[in-house]
């Protein structure tokens, strides 16, 4: 019989169970940091509180009675008395190498996080990583836009993300392309610099999001960079010769409508901070015998009804 064997075995599996114990422990620690480091101002509230309760406040807990039910496992392997410390006992049991062991499988564990923080992670990430991103331009008959200048924008944000509203510029080449390179992967809109192809009446700026590496986008010819705006008096009729003036720039040179009451207004497309937008035109629409009126035009058509004036 060998009563020392027994013992010995419950001290490897003890200290082996403390290991595992004390890994697992900091492992649901780092997820929870990760996690807590993806939360970004994209998240809606049923993200934001899934990534909390799920992906924080569980792990944490979980990483804590890890940590407690190794430092027992520990002192039970080491048969520690109460307020004794184990740092003597591993210093001695191991020796420089077990301790060497250890911090460097700490050391991975940290370049395992620091990867993973860095790592693009999609529509539930937060701020790490960067991808390219290759934008497709063409038009309801699939041929390539060339030369069409565009800008892609961060969805708006809160301001205590330095990170917040970044914009990229670029041209397409002849097959439509244009590739934003170490862009951060994160969600965003895209606008377009041309009076004569745009998205669509109603659909806004499109979106792409944090996991798309490459998308095709469909531009419609919208023919002018003009707006019409139609003039009419109360009975439906149209008004001839009404004079229509921008507020905002007097100098700029008066419109008048033609016999079936319509006016072309030009259109540029403005360069703002979040993208490329037809300009808006605030205008003043006059005619004698009526009531002037204030129109504000971009670059859909426009209606506006005169009424006559009490003079007239």
């Amino acid at each position: 019989m060998h009563p020392v064997m027994p013992m010995e075995m419950r001290q490897v599996v003890r200290l082996s169970g403390s290991v595992a114990s004390f890994i697992f422990g900091i492992a649901c620690l780092g997820v929870a940091f990760l996690v807590y480091m993806s939360i970004g101002p994209y998240d809606y509230a049923g993200t934001l509180a899934l990534k909390i309760f799920a992906g924080m406040l569980f792990p944490v807990a979980l990483g804590v009675t890890a940590l407690i039910f190794g430092k027992y496992l520990l002192n039970e392997a080491l048969e520690l008395k109460r307020g004794e410390s184990a740092t003597p006992h591993i210093l001695r049991r191991f020796g420089w190498k077990g301790i060497l062991g250890a911090v460097l499988l700490v050391a991975l564990l940290a370049a395992i996080g620091a990867y993973l923080r860095e790592a693009p992670r999609g529509e539930f990430g937060g701020y790490g990583g960067t991808k390219d991103l290759t934008l497709r331009f063409v038009d309801t008959d699939e041929k390539p836009l060339a030369s069409m200048d565009v800008m892609i924008e961060q969805t708006s944000c809160s301001p205590q993300y330095e990170e917040c509203n970044q914009a990229f510029k670029g041209v397409t080449d002849a097959d439509g392309n244009v590739v934003f390179r170490n862009i951060p992967a994160n969600q965003f809109s895209v606008s377009v610099k041309s009076n004569e192809y745009s998205f669509g009446s109603g659909y806004g700026m499109p979106q792409v999001y944090g996991d798309v590496t490459s998308k095709t986008l469909r531009l419609e010819k919208t023919g002018s960079g003009f707006a019409e705006l139609a003039v009419y008096d109360y009975n439906g009729e149209p008004l001839e010769g009404a004079r229509v003036f921008n507020v905002e720039k007097r100098g700029e040179a008066e419109i008048f409508t033609d016999e079936n009451g319509i006016a072309a207004i030009p259109i540029e497309i403005a360069e703002e901070d979040s993208g490329y937008w037809p300009e808006t035109k605030k205008l003043i629409v006059a005619k004698e015998g009526f009531v002037a009126a204030l129109v504000t035009v971009r670059e859909a058509n426009e209606t506006i009804v005169l009424s006559p004036s009490c003079a007239g």
